[in-house]
């Protein structure tokens, strides 16, 4: 074959970026992620199957699902936006809005994929550290706004910390943009483990933009399904570029477990229940110190002594924890999703031999 030099062909914003690691997803207990292990509502399968029409083109306009959305969240047509996924929606944002010279303005640690989508959307990061007790301080956040500003994005609650930023702070976040004419940006995709949400300020700020998803609590990781909430002045721009079309199963399974979230609400109530016996089974085990959080996974520091053996052996048992170690802040710390008592049960059984 005859071959050219692919790489320097490449965006250099891409390059740099290292491969996706293939994670096995017929683990004994995949801790490392977020997804709902528990499951997504039974229903669902029974009525896609009912009504797929795979044959015809899905509805670029999403409109069932809005309209299901519409009553979830008591909100206007308008002012919803449906991509695929939470990240799809980030991307497409920062393509509306973001051009070379502009700065966005994010806590860290953070979501890394986050921060790559300011860096190939050709933003520049403009990092906030949290504190040592992982609180996010507004005045800093506030305080860092200057006149290359284009975006301040906050995640709420935090990732991979787990904890909640106040509703008192983001209101003075939120009033900070809106008179210096930044847009917000808040990642509530763990909101339904929260309890709690921001998105009445999209009916008091015009540049406040909400990110939600159906693959934390919903169940719905593998069909990506995510969606936005904003002023309609803003939705409206953004559907100056088309969205990639959301698969028909994709749109019916996300409209299906809106219309049975009650089936996600008795899983909540186990997954708190999970996470709670978790948390004191770590804090039980020598050098472990476990942290609550408001989201479906926990995080926990290890002794230093050992930390990359202790998740080598734990991952040819094929039980996966995701090792925080990239961020200042989180040496020698893990992040656990919660799973189901048995793959738990593994995990400690596994963790308390290294320990």
């Amino acid at each position: 074959m005859k071959r050219i030099n692919l790489n320097k062909l490449m965006r250099p914003h891409i390059r740099k970026i290292s491969p996706e690691i293939r994670r096995d997803l017929d683990a004994c207990a995949i801790l490392d992620g977020t997804e709902n292990m528990f499951g997504y509502s039974p229903k669902i399968r029974d009525l896609i199957h009912i009504d797929t029409r795979l044959n015809i083109a899905p509805d670029p306009s999403c409109r069932e699902l809005k309209a299901s959305l519409q009553k979830y969240h008591q909100v206007s047509y308008g002012k919803l936006f449906v991509g695929n996924g939470a990240i799809d929606v980030v991307d497409h944002f920062f393509r509306i809005f973001l051009q070379p010279g502009d700065n966005v303005i994010i806590p860290s640690p953070t979501y890394p994929v986050l921060n790559f989508e300011v860096d190939v959307n050709f933003g520049t990061l403009k990092k906030i550290e949290l504190e040592k007790d992982f609180y996010l301080n507004p005045t800093k956040i506030i305080n860092a706004i200057d006149q290359n500003t284009k975006i301040i994005l906050l995640v709420n609650p935090q990732n991979p910390t787990g904890n909640i930023i106040p509703k008192r702070d983001i209101a003075k976040i939120a009033q900070a943009a809106y008179s210096k004419g930044v847009l917000l940006v808040i990642d509530e995709v763990y909101a339904e483990y929260a309890r709690e949400n921001n998105i009445e300020l999209i009916d008091e700020y015009n540049n406040v933009f909400i990110i939600r998803s159906f693959s934390k609590a919903f169940g719905l990781a593998g069909l990506r399904v995510g969606y936005g909430l904003g002023s309609e002045e803003l939705i409206k721009l953004l559907k100056k570029r088309p969205p990639l079309k959301i698969s028909r199963v994709s749109q019916l399974a996300a409209k299906y477990a809106l219309e049975d979230a009650d089936h996600f609400y008795k899983l909540r109530d186990q997954i708190d229940s999970e996470k709670t016996w978790l948390h004191g089974e770590l804090n039980n085990l020598d050098g472990v110190k476990a942290y609550m959080t408001r989201t479906n996974f926990l995080i926990a520091k290890f002794p230093a002594k050992r930390f990359r053996e202790r998740l080598e052996i734990l991952a040819k048992n094929r039980i996966f924890v995701k090792n925080l170690c990239k961020f200042p802040l989180l040496k020698h710390h893990v992040r656990i999703g919660i799973g189901t008592r048995k793959q738990n049960e593994l995990f400690l059984k596994e963790l308390k031999k290294l320990v």
